[in-house]
C-alpha cells in the first residue's frame, strides 16, 4: 500500500492545472488498491500453510505493524514474476526456451528406469521437478529460499484447481509499460495441478530443503545422481568451484550435468565471477567432457508487453562426467 500513499503524495504535490491533465489518476489508483489487495491475498494464502509445511502445531500470527527489510520487500514483490514464470499458461513459451530445452536433453541422454535419479538445484517454485517427474524420473528437487520452498509447496501438494488463484505480476514496478491494461494484467495460477494429474507413470519427486553445498556435500550423496539439471543456477554461487566439488561428488560416475543460463553473478564483488571459457576449463579439469556447446536466447520472467523486456544470451551445454 505504500506505492499508492506515494503516488497520492505525489498527485497532491501537483499544481491544480496538472491535476486536472492527470485524467487517469482516479482508474490508477482504483487499480491499484484492487490488485496490491489480490497481492496481499495470495500471500495469506501462502501463510496459511505454512504451519502445515512445516509441521508446527502452533498458530502463526502476522503483524500488520512490522515493516519488511527493503532488500525481503523486493525479493516478495519478484516472486510472482517467478510464480507467472513456472506456473501460469501465458509464460509456456518461456518455459520451452530453458525448462523445455533441458527437458529434452535429459530424454536424449538418460535412459529413464524406475532407479534413474535427477537433482534439480535451485528448483524455484518446482515447476521444473514436476515436469522432470512427469517423464518418469524421480526427481529430488534442492530450493534455500523459503518462500521458494512456501511456493513449491503450495503447488505442488495444495492447490487442486488449475488458474484459481489470481495475482498482478506487473504492478510494482512502474516503469517501460504500455498502458494500464498491461499494468494491472492479471494472472491466473496454476495452469496445471499436481495433485490432480498424479499418474503411476510418474516418478517420486521430493524436496530437499537447504543450501546446495551444506546438503549435497555430505558422504550419504556420494555417488546418487544421474543427471543434474542446472536451470539458471551456477551463477548463484559464491565460491563456483565449491559447487563443481559437489557436483563431482554428488553426480555418479558417467553421470550428466547439462545447464542452461547467464552469468549474471548473484554476489557482486563477494564471489569468483569467471567466463563461461573458464568454466568450461575448469569443468574438463575436473573430468566433465563437453557433448554439447550452444548459446541460446532465453528469457526469464519478463513481461512480454514491456517496453524493455529482459533477454539473456545463455550459455547451454551437456557434459559428461567421466
Amino acid at each position: 500500500m505504500q506505492k499508492i500513499l506515494n503516488e497520492f503524495d505525489l498527485f497532491q504535490a501537483l499544481s491544480t492545472e496538472h491535476q486536472q491533465r492527470y485524467t487517469s489518476y482516479e482508474d490508477r489508483q482504483n487499480r491499484y488498491v484492487d490488485s496490491v489487495g489480490a497481492n496481499q491475498a495470495f500471500f495469506r494464502l501462502l501463510l496459511s500453510f505454512t504451519d502445515v509445511y512445516l509441521n508446527y502445531e502452533g498458530n502463526f500470527e502476522i503483524d500488520e505493524n512490522i515493516q519488511p527489510d527493503p532488500v525481503q520487500h523486493q525479493k516478495n514483490q519478484q516472486i510472482f514474476g517467478l510464480i507467472a514464470r513456472e506456473w501460469s499458461a501465458e509464460y509456456a513459451t518461456e518455459r520451452d526456451e530453458s525448462f523445455g530445452v533441458l527437458l529434452n536433453t535429459l530424454k536424449e541422454n538418460v535412459p529413464c528406469t524406475d532407479d534413474v535419479a535427477v537433482l534439480i538445484p535451485g528448483s524455484a517454485c518446482g515447476r521444473l521437478g514436476w515436469e522432470v517427474s512427469k517423464l518418469g524420473y524421480n526427481s529430488i528437487m534442492n530450493e534455500f529460499g523459503f518462500q521458494m520452498q512456501l511456493l513449491s509447496n503450495l503447488f505442488l501438494n495444495v492447490v487442486n484447481k488449475p488458474e484459481s488463484l489470481t495475482m498482478y505480476p506487473y504492478i510494482h514496478d512502474a516503469c517501460n509499460h504500455v498502458s494500464l491494461d498491461t499494468m494491472f494484467r492479471r494472472v491466473l495460477v496454476p495452469d496445471q495441478c499436481p495433485v490432480m494429474e498424479g499418474s503411476e507413470e510418474n516418478g517420486e519427486m521430493s524436496l530437499l530443503c537447504g543450501e546446495f553445498v551444506a546438503t549435497f556435500s555430505k558422504e550419504q550423496y556420494k555417488d546418487s545422481f544421474d543427471c543434474i539439471m542446472s536451470c539458471f543456477f551456477l551463477d548463484t554461487a559464491v565460491n563456483i568451484f565449491e559447487y563443481f566439488d559437489t557436483i563431482v561428488h554428488c553426480l555418479k560416475p558417467g553421470g550428466i550435468l547439462t545447464n542452461i543460463g547467464p552469468l549474471a553473478w548473484h554476489w557482486k564483488d563477494k564471489s569468483i565471477e569467471l567466463t563461461f571459457l573458464e568454466i568450461k576449463e575448469i569443468l574438463e579439469g575436473y573430468g566433465f567432457e563437453f557433448l554439447e556447446l550452444d548459446m541460446k536466447e532465453t528469457t526469464y520472467a519478463s513481461c512480454e508487453h514491456s517496453l524493455m523486456p529482459t533477454v539473456y544470451e545463455t550459455v547451454y551445454f551437456v557434459a559428461k562426467l567421466n
